[in-house]
């Protein structure tokens, strides 16, 4: 199964393929040493098994369909907006935060710094819209799906 034409997405797919292995054989060892002398009731700690390539490019595969499917849903594409949502808020708040401390300063001595600010957040508001945008589409999405229920 190896592919010769990996893009970028699935090499680091295959990649947290082999970092999970690593770290489970990590895991397996530690328990393994952790358990030596000491006899506990329970199952001995067994290393997992060593995937072939071909296993791991197959799991980075099915790994990768169930993020696109996960990316696909409305209920994903509204928790993103939301996200979006927040990040700008938080550089807004920013903004506004740096608008109060040159009108605490006196904003009449500084009306262009004052002009520019405003302007930075005034060139925010396409993106934001956009973001509230795509959160009320998936949200009308989300509640024709429940109504067809």
């Amino acid at each position: 199964m190896q592919s010769s034409s990996n893009s970028p997405e699935l090499a680091a797919a295959i990649e947290e393929e082999r970092a999970l292995d690593r770290a489970f054989q990590r895991h397996a060892a530690e328990q393994s040493a952790r358990q030596s002398g000491v006899r506990w009731s329970g199952p001995p700690v067994t290393a997992p098994l060593d995937r072939t390539p071909d296993e791991i490019e197959a799991a980075a595969r099915a790994r990768q369909k169930r993020h696109q499917i996960w990316l696909s849903q409305d209920t994903t594409t509204w928790l993103q907006a939301m996200i979006d949502l927040q990040a700008f808020a938080r550089h807004l708040h920013g903004l506004a935060e740096r608008g109060r401390e040159t009108w605490s300063r006196g904003l009449p001595g500084d009306l262009d710094g004052a002009e520019a600010l405003t302007l930075k957040i005034e060139d925010q508001a396409p993106d934001f819209i956009q973001a509230l945008n795509r959160a009320r589409s998936a949200l009308r999405a989300l509640q024709t799906a429940q109504q067809t229920r």
